[in-house]
């Protein structure tokens, strides 16, 4: 159950939630994790208000958090076990869940 409620306003003229890729991000204990607007099974998600331009977060961690937007990149940590990655190689990320 969410124990911790915070608003951000972003510029309505300029991100448009459709079409944006609007995220909330979070780092807690070392841990990356995205949220989404759809309940977790923490009940935590976020909710977006196009007409007032107020994206509100309801979490259970007090943590780091970030809004991005815009093409969904991610970064990784990546253990070859011995093994040797070049800077053109590509690495594909899946979710484990």
């Amino acid at each position: 159950m969410p124990v911790l409620t915070f608003s951000v306003r972003y510029d309505s003229s300029k991100l448009d939630p459709e079409t944006d890729n609007i995220r909330i991000s979070r780092i807690h204990s070392g841990a990356y994790s995205d949220l989404s607007t759809k309940p977790n099974d923490d009940g935590e998600y976020f909710e977006i208000d196009k007409n007032s331009g107020i994206i509100t977060v309801h979490a259970c961690f007090y943590s780091t958090y970030a809004v991005t937007y815009g093409a969904e990149t991610r970064e990784a940590t990546v253990n070859l076990q011995g093994g040797t990655i070049s800077e053109n190689d590509k690495v594909k990320l899946e979710d484990a869940g």
